[in-house]
C-alpha cells in the first residue's frame, strides 16, 4: 500500500495534503525524504510511510515557487506578489 502526495523540490510538505502527512507520519519522516532533495519537477521520491497505516509515501514533485533566497516553499503566494 502506498499515499501518492505532491510537494516541491524540497519536499518541504508546507501546505495541504502533504502537510497532513507530515504530521501523520511523525518521527523521522520529514528527515528521510529530505535526503533525496533537491528533486527535479516530475521525479517521484518513495520513501517509508512512518506511523502510517501505508507501507510508502510517494512524493511527486509537482511545485516550484522559489523564495528570494532560492529555496522553494511549494506555497503559490511566493510566485506571485
Amino acid at each position: 500500500d502506498a499515499l501518492v502526495s505532491s510537494d516541491d523540490e524540497y519536499l518541504s510538505m508546507a501546505g495541504g495534503v502533504s502537510e497532513a502527512i507530515r504530521y501523520s507520519a511523525g518521527g523521522r519522516f520529514r528527515e528521510d525524504a529530505e535526503q533525496f532533495t533537491p528533486v527535479r519537477r516530475g521525479r517521484v521520491v518513495v520513501t517509508p510511510a512512518g506511523r502510517l497505516k501505508a507501507r510508502f509515501v510517494f512524493h511527486a514533485v509537482t511545485l516550484s515557487f522559489p523564495d528570494a533566497d532560492g529555496r522553494s516553499h511549494g506555497r503559490a503566494k511566493n510566485q506571485y506578489p
